[in-house]
C-alpha cells in the first residue's frame, strides 16, 4: 500500500510500557499526586515523633472507624465514575436514609431500622435510575434534584435536630 506508514509504537498511557527510567515518567505524569503522598507521609512521620499516641492501635482503629461510611460511599461513587456517570445525590440519600432509619430505631428494634435505611436508600436510587434511564433525563440534573429533595426532607423529618435516645442494642451493634 502506497502512502501508508506504520509507526513503531502507538502512544498510550505511561503505565503501558512499564516504569521506564526508574519511574521518572510515572512521577512526572502524577507529580501532584506524588507530592500529596509525600506530604502525607511527612505529616505522619512528624506526628508520630511529637504525638506519642499517634501510631497506636486505638488511634488507627478510631481513624478507620470514622472514615468507614465515607469509604463505602467512595467505593460506590468509583463505580459510577468508571461508567462515565455522575451522582450528586449520594450525600443527601445517605443523610435521609440514616435519619429515617434512626427515627425507626428510636421506637422499634435495630434490625427494622436497618431495613428501613436500606429501603429508603434503594428507593431514592430507584427513582434516580428510572428518571435517568426511562425518562431520558440528564444524570446531572436528576441527581442534583434528588440531592435537594433528600437534603430538605432530612431537615423536615428531623426538625433540624440530631437523633437521640437510641436503644442499647444499637450501641453494641457493630462493635467488637
Amino acid at each position: 500500500m502506497a502512502g501508508v506508514q506504520h509507526a513503531g509504537r502507538a502512544p498510550g498511557p505511561a503505565w503501558i510500557g512499564g516504569f521506564e527510567g526508574n519511574g521518572r515518567r510515572f512521577i512526572e505524569t502524577y507529580r501532584v499526586e506524588a507530592a500529596m503522598l509525600g506530604a502525607l507521609l511527612l505529616l505522619c512521620a512528624v506526628l508520630s515523633i511529637f504525638a506519642e499516641n499517634f501510631f497506636t492501635e486505638g488511634n488507627i482503629r478510631n481513624v478507620l472507624w470514622q472514615v468507614t461510611a465515607i469509604g463505602i460511599i467512595a467505593i460506590g461513587q468509583t463505580f459510577v465514575i468508571l461508567t462515565a456517570g455522575i451522582d450528586l445525590s449520594v450525600g443527601g440519600i445517605a443523610a435521609v436514609a440514616a435519619m429515617a432509619g434512626g427515627l425507626v430505631m428510636q421506637d422499634t428494634n435495630v434490625v427494622l431500622g436497618i431495613v428501613v435505611t436500606l429501603l429508603v436508600g434503594a428507593g431514592c436510587g430507584l427513582v434516580n435510575g428510572i428518571l435517568i434511564s426511562y425518562g431520558r433525563l440528564a444524570a446531572f440534573i436528576v441527581t442534583l434534584g434528588m440531592l435537594s429533595v433528600t437534603t430538605s426532607l432530612t431537615y423536615v423529618i428531623s426538625d433540624a435536630a440530631s437523633i437521640v435516645g437510641l436503644s442499647d442494642s444499637y450501641r453494641i451493634f457493630g462493635r467488637e
